[in-house]
């Protein structure tokens, strides 16, 4: 009998080290292991303030939770980010890092507002007082902010002529409605083209372009239509 009662007191500890641990785990889990403290970075700039606000609401949730639906949330909303990751600092810190979207092209609808910056996601992201280099600046007739998306067809121009991709020697893009764009070339010309089938314009513009003689006398060359116009 006594045996029996020897070898009972290490199971009875064990049980009560066993649930000592689980109460402690549970008040660490609630108590100690709960977000205090949420740090964004955004590339090099801070964080937009919607993002920031957003964070706030991680504060007093436990450390453990998933941040998938916040995650979605973000790409959801914030589309100037490509990337949105969460990484966990124990004790009680949630370190947020977005990746900016690259620039896809520049707007500009008055010079004294400066230049808009508008992301792949086609959000302004930023508006500067220098002309941006390695872009083609699109005039457009209504000022912008930053956070506003762009409509479909003026984002599908802006990627027509990203970047240095594009031979046809532009000097502006004046883009007046998605059936009215007019490009000033560095030969003095003006041509018409449209949003829709933009591709294909080009190409008939480039072929044009390069028969110099049937364009000598011409100031307006608008391909908008299946036979360019020639005025």
């Amino acid at each position: 009998m006594a045996r029996k009662q020897k070898r009972a007191v290490p199971v009875i500890v064990a049980v009560c080290i066993i649930i000592f641990l689980l109460i402690l785990g549970i008040f660490l889990y609630r108590n100690v292991f709960i977000v205090r403290t949420v740090t964004c970075s955004f590339g090099d700039q801070s964080c937009p303030e919607a993002a920031i606000a957003e964070l706030e609401r991680l504060k007093g949730k436990s450390m453990w939770s998933s941040f998938s639906d916040m995650q979605r949330k973000f790409k959801t909303a914030l589309r100037q980010a490509s990337t949105i990751s969460f990484t966990r600092k124990l004790p009680s810190t949630v370190v947020v890092t977005m990746t900016p979207s690259d620039i896809l092209g520049v707007l500009n609808a008055d010079i004294s507002s400066g230049y808009a910056l508008v992301n792949k996601n086609g959000h302004i992201t930023e508006i500067v007082l220098e002309r941006p280099t390695g872009f083609t600046v699109m005039r457009i007739k209504q000022p912008l902010k930053v956070g506003d998306e762009v409509e479909t067809e003026m984002k599908a121009t802006l990627e027509a002529f990203s970047g240095h991709g594009q031979s046809i020697p532009i000097v502006e893009v004046f883009y007046k409605d998605k059936d009215d764009i007019e490009l000033r070339l560095q030969n003095g010309k003006t041509a018409v083209v449209r949003a829709s089938g933009l591709a294909a314009q080009l190409n008939t513009l480039q072929l044009l372009l390069n028969e110099a003689t049937m364009i000598e006398n011409v100031s307006v060359i608008d391909v908008r239509f299946t036979h360019p116009v020639l005025r």
